[in-house]
């Protein structure tokens, strides 16, 4: 089972686990989230369809994402992701922090990584992820305006770093 550490409101390890579930934490209890936005050299940024299957989210599309497992940092968290959910490789320091933030339950670190990756050289993994494509911060604009891509909050923000 996926265990998740426990932050407190500011963001620091309490020291404790959970076990995650829908219901894992209690009010005041925190855990780390990641999101990670790859983009090419045409400024165009890869997106995924979620798999049916998933409990967040099915068959949206939506950013590179996930929650952080115990013991691992942002970046660790970052990396893991990526490479699981797209077959990506990165390094620390290809991951630029775009927006970091505190959502209702968890503090959410949002990343960039430039690559220039073939739709051909992606390995979705098969449980989280049933499509992918590059596309403009116009065309993800749209998408999320035809409710056709997940809103997120900083969407402003990633338009602006992918244009310039």
């Amino acid at each position: 089972m996926e265990k998740w550490d426990i932050l407190n409101s500011a963001g620091e390890p309490t020291g404790e686990t959970v076990e995650r579930s829908a219901n894992a934490l209690k009010e005041g209890q925190f855990h780390l989230v990641i999101h990670v936005w790859v983009i090419n050299g045409k400024k165009k940024t890869l997106i995924q369809k979620r798999s049916d299957k998933v409990d967040i989210l099915p068959g949206m599309w939506a950013a590179t994402s996930g929650s952080a497992l115990s013991g691992e940092t942002e970046l660790d968290a970052a990396k893991r992701e990526l490479s699981e959910e797209l077959g990506i490789k990165a390094k620390d320091d290809e991951l630029i922090l775009i927006k970091k933030y505190r959502g209702r339950n968890n503090f959410v670190y949002v990343y960039a990584v430039h690559k220039n990756v073939g739709i051909s050289e992606i390995t979705m993994q098969e449980e989280e992820v049933q499509a992918v494509k590059w596309v403009t911060s116009k065309e993800l604009s749209d998408m999320v305006h035809k409710k056709q891509f997940h809103h997120y909050n900083y969407m402003t923000e990633l338009y602006e770093y992918m244009n310039k």
